[in-house]
């Protein structure tokens, strides 16, 4: 279960708020000087580093709400885009148990997406828009976008889901 703390220490918080930081920065050199532009630039930096992660974790608070529910351990627990039931593709999470895969959003209303082994048919990879489509049947499938899909497809094979 992530902490607070985790959503402070996460690896892309530093480079975005600096890179709007820098902006922001520029911004208010091109109306004041530059001396004004660096001290406006670094108190933006320094709200953002407190900012994005209070936004982020404000935003999770319904999935780990949901989590807590869930039957424990979990194999694999990881933020994805998925589609749902019309083709759309929504942020949410992915979570991986011995003997389901669930899929948690509440984008676009609730969703909650449970499958067991009997209801997945094959799972087939795309490397180069970093998915996953997990097949139901011929017709119905669904995508799972992820930077980790590499890891995920391993993990799904060792537990013997594909």
């Amino acid at each position: 279960m992530m902490k607070f703390s985790d959503y402070l220490q996460a690896p892309g918080v530093r480079p975005l708020s600096v890179a709007i930081g820098l902006l922001i920065g520029t911004g208010a050199a091109l109306f004041t000087n530059w001396m004004m532009g660096v001290f406006v630039g670094a108190i933006a930096v320094l709200i953002l580093s407190f900012l994005i992660p209070i936004t982020v974790y404000v935003q999770d608070i319904p999935y780990l709400r949901i989590k807590k529910s869930l039957p424990r351990p979990f194999v694999f627990d990881e933020r994805v885009r998925f589609t749902v039931q019309g083709g759309n593709a929504v942020s949410g999470y992915f979570v991986l148990t011995e003997d389901r895969m669930i899929f948690l959003t509440v984008e676009q209303g609730s969703h909650r997406l449970e499958l067991a082994r009997t209801d997945v048919r094959r799972i087939l990879t795309d490397p180069q828009n970093y998915c996953i489509n997990i097949y139901l049947d011929d017709q119905k499938f669904v995508r799972v976008q992820t930077p980790v899909s590499e890891q995920l497809l391993r993990m799904l094979n060792e537990k013997g889901w594909g």
